[in-house]
């Protein structure tokens, strides 16, 4: 289920218009929450310590971390104009987002705003880092290096099965899920 949630969301992301990306399957799927509350994000008082703290913990650099705050627009575009909202004060912002006009995350904001390509670039980037970490092969690999199966090539179908009986086909169409036995086909 787990390839499954990243799948979807690689797949969202490239047809809203983000950069393509690689995916790497295989992950293997919790079969309790037993020890996730470790995971939870820390609060401090201080919302650019919070987001510091996120950041390393997640082991992304300041950059990483200001891309993957980027999302789609209301309309499902993937651009830019988070990081215009941001700067122009439009929206309604939460104390994280509002924190990364501060500090070294200010001109990071600045430069996502007015160059789109970099953004999407760092993003495609960043995310794959998050989607890969901790996906180990022996001591010091990780099992992705050197995957280079694209989420959803311009023709045809990226089928995908996972252990837990799951299989999900990804088509330039639209997505197709088979959970025990259930279809589920979003388009």
């Amino acid at each position: 289920m787990s390839d499954l949630i990243v799948l979807a969301g690689q797949a969202a992301i490239e047809h809203a218009g983000g950069k393509k990306m690689k995916f790497c399957g295989g992950r293997v799927d919790a079969t309790d929450a037993a020890g996730s509350e470790i995971l939870a994000p820390r609060k401090y008082p201080d919302a650019v310590v919070s987001i510091r703290d996120d950041m390393q913990v997640k082991g992304l650099s300041a950059r990483e971390g200001v891309a993957l705050a980027g999302r789609p627009t209301a309309a499902g575009d993937f651009t830019n104009q988070f990081f215009k909202d941001l700067k122009n004060g439009d929206g309604d912002f939460t104390e994280e987002e509002l924190a990364l006009l501060e500090d070294e995350f200010s001109a990071i904001v600045t430069e996502y705003a007015t160059n789109e390509e970099t953004f999407k670039t760092e993003f495609m980037m960043a995310w794959t880092k998050m989607m890969n970490a901790d996906r180990f092969k022996g001591p010091s690999e990780n099992v992705c290096t050197g995957v280079d199966t694209l989420t959803l090539e311009e023709k045809g179908t990226l089928a995908l099965t996972s252990s837990a009986g799951v299989m999900a086909a990804l088509t330039t169409t639209g997505f197709v899920a088979i959970v025990a036995g259930s279809i589920l086909t979003l388009i």
